[in-house]
């Protein structure tokens, strides 16, 4: 017991190392020899453009990747230019791109126009020059469909990772902001971003990401939903390690934190770490509207919170072993419902919530169009038609449909939410409302003892520092917000300075 949690994950991934890595094949003065190994090496691609041309009196060739560059600007910032610019200059001191690069060897060069860019060789030359020349298709930036607001900003990450570190930029117009680029995958090399604020991150997380994220050895990263689950501390844990956000302001505010936030190339979401459970009871709207407006909506996701996972358990709790507690003329009209419906109180409520989840899933993976009409005819018609049949009770639909209600109030907790629910049925199922008891406390107790980069997950809620209940279920006013959580930043917490005006 005395090995440290983190020496042994180090231990399950042996570190990175690639054999093409090591072996560097240098380009040739030869132009066509060149291109014959690129060709070669590309032999079935289709996409790649090989297009030679005069510089003067030196020939030269441009190599492409077909959609994914600007020919224009190549066209007229490079492939003009060399052909009747000043022939005393060499030929690559003709373009007029702002920027490009050499490299001296074909794997570098071939990884360069897949990112995407133009590579070009020039005959007698060793070396391969790259014009940065990115021109696919991009996404629109938009409001994120999961993360909708009344008010504040309204843009949400995009594909490319580009466009989203500028708009961290455009967030946080400070040099203290860091953005360091990984590369992920041995086949597909994806861009990663690692942002977080110099003087405010906690050194120790920050290095623990970084080594987390430096053993991944797999073949593709795609979203950052690979990096989540390939970093995190326990793959069996219904939360995650990772808070997850589609909005550049949610990010911002992360940042300003402490925590450290992780972009990748081809998607829209990022994940901030350490994640705290009260997290998901928060929203970007809290921060821009007022006080006791704010508060009450936090308490309505709290308590919607309570009732989706807690209220399927305990009406069968109550109604089973516990009936006594229900009013009489309730509990005669949950007799008379429950006259003909032919299986036990547990199983019904279990396979409404199966066919709920079944409804909710279809709905979510057809088109739009036929997913709403999917989800509302099958909610009315299944539901009316089961408790016409005498199936299930009314009683029991009423409990689904608010069970099912009450979730969408907290979608970052959909996962965990039904994990704990039908844990929750069980344990009212078998054990009545004692069971019910007995398994929050043993919820509670795990939730207190779980550990996000060292950093605990009920944090703010276990353990309680002074200041930090200002952002809790009620938010205090901004002017109180004074300090910046203690677990995560260790240090620099201040973050506002005291205003006594009230």
């Amino acid at each position: 017991m005395g090995v440290h949690w983190n020496t042994l994950w180090r231990r399950r991934i042996p570190p990175q190392t690639h054999k093409e890595d090591t072996q560097k094949t240098p380009i040739s003065k030869n132009l066509e020899e060149n291109i014959s190994k690129l060709k070669e090496l590309f032999a079935d691609s289709s996409d790649i453009v090989f297009h030679r041309f005069d510089a003067g009196d030196t020939k030269a060739a441009l190599v492409y990747v077909d959609g994914l560059i600007s020919r224009d600007l190549v066209d007229r910032d490079a492939v003009r230019p060399m052909m009747n610019g000043d022939l005393s200059l060499p030929p690559q001191r003709r373009m007029n791109v702002a920027e490009y690069k050499n490299v001296t060897s074909l794997e570098s060069f071939v990884q360069s126009i897949l990112s995407p860019n133009t590579g070009l060789l020039i005959d007698g030359d060793e070396e391969g020059y790259i014009i940065e020349s990115k021109g696919f298709d991009r996404r629109g930036i938009s409001e994120p469909s999961g993360e909708e607001v009344l008010r504040g900003p309204r843009e949400g990450f995009v594909e490319n990772i580009r466009n989203n570190t500028a708009m961290l930029r455009r967030k946080l117009k400070t040099p203290d902001l860091v953005i360091e680029s990984v590369v992920v995958g041995r086949k597909s090399k994806t861009y990663l971003a690692i942002a977080y604020l110099r003087s405010v991150v906690n050194r120790s997380v920050l290095k623990e990401i970084k080594e987390r994220i430096r053993q991944i050895d797999i073949d593709g990263v795609f979203d950052t939903g690979y990096i989540e689950q390939l970093t995190e501390e326990s793959a069996w844990s219904p939360f995650s390690s990772y808070f997850v956000t589609e909005k550049p302001d949610v990010t911002a505010g992360k940042l300003l934190e402490g925590r450290i936030a992780v972009i990748c190339d081809g998607s829209p979401h990022v994940i901030t770490a350490p994640h705290l459970f009260i997290e998901n009871l928060q929203v970007s709207e809290d921060y821009y509207n007022r006080t006791l407006h704010t508060a009450m909506l936090r308490i309505i996701r709290m308590v919607s919170l309570l009732i989706t996972v807690i209220l399927p358990g305990l009406y069968v709790a109550l109604a089973t072993f516990n009936s006594e507690m229900i009013p009489t003329v309730l509990l005669l009209g949950m007799i008379e419902e429950r006259t003909h419906v032919p299986l036990p109180l547990g199983i019904e409520m279990f396979l409404m919530l199966f066919l709920f989840e079944v409804i909710k899933e279809s709905g979510l993976r057809l088109p739009k169009p036929i997913g709403s009409a999917i989800s509302i005819v099958g909610g009315l018609i299944v539901g009316q038609t089961a408790v016409s049949a005498g199936f299930v009770s009314t009683p029991t639909v009423i409990v689904v449909a608010l069970t099912a209600v009450t979730a969408f109030t907290v979608p970052s907790l959909t996962e965990s939410i039904l994990v704990f629910r039908l844990l929750l049925l069980a344990a009212g199922s078998f054990f009545g409302v004692v069971g019910i008891i007995c398994a929050l406390v043993c919820i509670y107790a795990y939730m207190a003892n779980i550990k996000r980069f060292g950093v605990p997950f009920l944090m703010r809620l276990a353990p309680i520092y002074q200041g930090e209940q200002n952002d809790l279920i009620i938010r205090a006013p901004l002017r109180h917000l004074r300090v910046r959580p203690r677990e995560i930043v260790k240090e620099n917490v201040t973050r506002q300075k005291n205003n006594e005006k009230e």
